[in-house]
């Protein structure tokens, strides 16, 4: 989703004419044009990179989730895909709701990590292998 919203505000940031009715692209005609043009494409990406992951995190992450499985429920054996744990498997023993108010997996991986909340895991950072009982 950034990619998108870079490659927009940099469509923007060139075919839309300025305050005197000049398009940008249009002022590169000597090294202070060409140097300023470098320097709005640059802060554009950045500008756009931030809008796009901003906007399309709310989308993107729970389309990921159902993409892996869920909505998971207690006894599912999941795959961690990222983080300290990634590469192993584990149960699902309780859903919990998150600040965000989404549903949080805590998966079995022992009293230590249990203790200090280490085993919260959002749907999509976990794969689903199989169901639990129903």
């Amino acid at each position: 989703m950034g990619h998108i919203g870079a490659c927009a505000a940099n469509a923007y940031m060139l075919t839309v004419p300025l305050v005197d009715g000049v398009r940008l692209i249009d002022r590169t005609f000597d090294w202070k044009g060409t140097a300023w043009l470098l320097v709005m494409v640059t802060a554009m990406t950045g500008v756009g990179l931030f809008l796009g992951v901003m906007m399309g995190f709310p989308w993107v992450m729970p389309l990921c989730g159902r993409i892996n499985g869920a909505p998971l429920k207690v006894g599912d054996r999941v795959l961690v895909l990222s983080g300290r744990w990634r590469g192993i498997t584990a149960r699902v023993y309780e859903i919990i709701i998150g600040q965000g108010k989404w549903e949080l997996a805590r998966l079995d991986l022992g009293p230590e990590e249990r203790a200090k909340s280490g085993d919260i895991f959002e749907p999509y950072s976990v794969l689903k292998i199989s169901s639990g009982p129903a």
